[in-house]
């Protein structure tokens, strides 16, 4: 199954890529048009008085075509180019429409003689899709997970806009002539390859069921009702006996309303049809012998009140259960297109992104944080909770892709298989994350357990934080041969000097100024403790000897000039750190930082502002 559901998604990053790149071919094949001067590239029409599609309108379906490319490849740098470039386009075409200005942007490149009025310049009507189409882009990027039902009916009212301009040029083209309320054949046949790219790489709502399996009823019939909706209004349009353009607009205008309402209508209901529970009740003379234990354990973990996620290396959360979506607030469906650092505040996400990129490089098997209250998830209403988070990492996959050795002792734990995700390669690492909310009365506990471990003058973990950190310290395993370990004990130079001179209130005052010096020269990965009074404790990770002594040198230089201000005086203060590094992760942490803390103070009188390096084994 899985299989299957990653083969349905390599078609439909095809066909998108099919659409992006027709839409930057016609581009092209129209400004080949100007550049040759075939009157017939332009317009794709062999009559001279059908108006061609000027430059710029061919420069902005280029655009769109280079952003159904972006957005079918996640690249934000070029969506946002091209969306920027179009919409600044489509603004200063509608801006010299209504002012009547001439901003120099008709005729580029190429001089149109072909169009007797406002030569080279783009209809009212084509800037207005332009813009639309960047909303719709926009909204995809930015709202989509949230408003999924509000984007399948702008796609609708957007494929409305198209389909009612191409109904006028099959069934009456002369109409087209001239109009500052259509835009040219090209441009149309653009909008609807941009629209169909659109909706292929869109990952919810109408669009995505329309895609899938159960989907097909509503392929089929949408393709019946466009193909009445052509027929019909061919059979109103000679029936009238009309051919005004007024006539030709109105009919094809309302039957595409009417088709496209039928569509949405349909659609909606198939869709709320396919996502209700069956409530079938199976007969008893059919129910199986031996008892389906691995679904009723599937069953129990869907429903369960806690959340659990599949997560892979780019943070994408793939799947999720129904306890995610109680805790968060958000549905199944939003959750599966999200990144998981949309479930936490935005002050933490740099801190627990650098956490789960640890992770993932590291060789540990599971890793929790969470317990003392210091991760907070975000919901949908933008409500902060207190939760615990365990991770635990899945080694490999099956050939059929099911998910296997998500813990050491249970191999056979294959739930999420179950779920329909659309996984990728078996080569890829994924993430299972377990997330608890805490109870009120927990989570005060827990709050106030994290005060104790905190400084209240620096915000740095105390001492009792930095044994806790030990004890984990001990229970973690056997880092990678390559993977360096740094102690740097830091040691403020005549701090109780200060003290006695000015006073502890402005000693507290140097000491937050220090923090804040050391804190700016951290890494996501690295601990900072303050150890004792005048004393901070930094273990840094994946530095080398040469680094490690790099990094101290930067730390003792940042800290001496780095004053606090007293009255109209600056008092600056110096550090001594003795620094030592190895390769070896078997050791007992608070005694090697008792060693580099009695190294720190028995150095002679004259050692002050320097860097003392310990050797490893002493």
């Amino acid at each position: 199954m899985d299989a299957e559901l990653h083969a349905q998604q390599k078609e439909r990053s095809h066909i998108a890529d099919i659409c992006a790149a027709l839409l930057v071919l016609l581009a092209l094949l129209v400004l080949s048009g100007w550049a040759l001067q075939i009157q017939a590239l332009c317009s794709f029409s062999p009559y001279p008085s059908q108006s061609p599609m000027p430059v710029n309108a061919a420069l902005g379906l280029m655009l769109l075509g280079m952003a159904v490319f972006a957005l079918n490849y996640d690249h934000p740098p070029l969506l946002w180019l091209s969306t920027a470039t179009c919409s600044l386009l489509a603004v200063a075409i509608l801006f010299q429409h209504q002012t009547g200005t001439d901003l120099k942007i008709d005729e580029l490149f190429f001089s149109d003689n072909w169009s007797p009025q406002n030569p080279g310049r783009m209809t009212a009507a084509n800037a207005i899709m332009l813009l639309f189409s960047t909303i719709l882009l926009l909204f995809h990027k930015c709202l989509l997970p949230r408003f999924s039902t509000i984007f399948d009916a702008l796609v609708m009212v957007y494929a409305i806009c198209v389909f009612t301009v191409l109904l006028i040029y099959l069934t009456d083209a002369s109409t087209a002539e001239g109009s500052q309320f259509l835009f040219s054949l090209p441009a149309t046949l653009g909008f609807l390859l941009f629209c169909m790219g659109l909706m292929v790489v869109t990952p919810t709502g109408l669009t995505k069921f329309a895609r899938q399996h159960h989907g097909g009823k509503f392929r089929r019939h949408s393709i019946i009702l466009l193909g009445l909706c052509i027929a019909i209004n061919f059979a109103v349009n000679d029936l009238s006996g009309l051919s005004t353009p007024a006539s030709v607009y109105s009919h094809a205008l309302l039957s595409s309303v009417l088709t496209g309402a039928c569509i949405y209508m349909l659609g909606l209901n198939l869709f709320q049809n396919a996502q209700a529970p069956s409530e079938a009740v199976e007969p008893a003379t059919e129910k199986p012998e031996s008892y389906d234990y691995k679904t009723a354990v599937l069953r129990i973990l869907n429903s369960c009140d806690d959340a659990m996620l599949l997560v892979n290396k780019r943070r994408d959360i793939v799947c999720a259960n129904k306890g995610t979506s109680r805790i968060f607030g958000w549905s199944m469906d939003e959750l599966r297109s999200m990144k998981l650092e949309a479930l936490v505040p935005k002050r933490f996400q740099p801190v627990d992104i650098g956490i789960y990129h640890q992770f993932t490089l590291s060789n540990e098997r599971s890793l929790r944080f969470g317990e003392q209250a210091r991760s907070l998830g975000l919901s949908k209403k933008g409500v902060e909770k207190p939760i615990s988070i365990s991770l635990y990492k899945c080694e490999r996959l099956s050939e059929e892709g099911d998910i296997e050795l998500i813990q050491e002792e249970n191999a056979d734990a294959h739930w999420l298989g179950e779920c329909s995700i659309e996984l990728a390669a078996a080569q890829e690492m994924y993430t299972l994350i377990f997330i608890r909310e805490l109870s009120g009365l927990e989570a005060a506990m827990a709050e106030a357990h994290q005060k104790s471990a905190i400084d209240h003058i620096t915000g740095l973990p105390n001492y009792e934080d930095f044994s806790r950190y030990c004890a984990e310290f001990k229970n973690q395993s056997i880092r990678k041969d390559d993977k360096y370990i740094s102690l740097l004990f830091i040691d403020l130079d005549s701090f109780k000097v200060i003290n006695e001179k000015f006073g502890r209130d402005f000693g507290d005052r140097v000491l937050m100024n220090i923090a804040t010096t050391l804190k700016s020269r951290l890494r996501s990965s690295d601990k900072l403790f303050r150890y004792e009074a005048d004393e901070f404790l930094l273990i840094s990770e994946s530095h080398s000897e040469d680094q490690a002594d790099l990094m101290a040198e930067r730390i003792r230089t940042s800290v001496k000039v780095s004053p606090t201000k007293m009255n109209d005086t600056n008092v600056y203060l110096t550090c001594s750190i003795a620094l030592c590094s190895a390769e070896s992760s078997r050791f007992d942490l608070k005694e090697k930082a008792e060693h580099l803390r009695t190294k720190i103070h028995n150095r002679s009188i004259s050692q002050k502002d320097c860097v003392i390096n310990v050797p490893w084994q002493e």
